[in-house]
């Protein structure tokens, strides 16, 4: 019986079995990674893979962190710009 029990919480949406895949995690930037990543967006909009690693070395991250922070800044730049146009 307990069995079942366990296979009923894991068919559950998306409980606690699936934490390990980071899917609905949240990235959390302390300021100085924020500030690191405003001032290379600030010289390039869109950086290379290359320096995407870099930055994801230095800031601790992966490098699909990086490229969605990126992605993510340039949509809240486009969503801004119509407004003052």
């Amino acid at each position: 019986m307990p069995s079942t029990s366990s296979s009923n919480q894991s068919g559950e949406r998306g409980s606690g079995a699936e934490k390990d895949e980071g899917a609905t995690r949240r990235m959390q930037l302390s300021q100085d990674q924020r500030a690191v990543l405003e001032a290379v967006y600030a010289m390039e909009k869109l950086p290379d893979s290359r320096l995407r690693e870099r930055l994801a070395t230095y800031l601790s991250l992966s490098a699909r962190q990086i490229q969605v922070w990126f992605q993510n800044r340039r949509q809240r730049s486009k969503s801004k710009d119509p407004q003052l146009s």
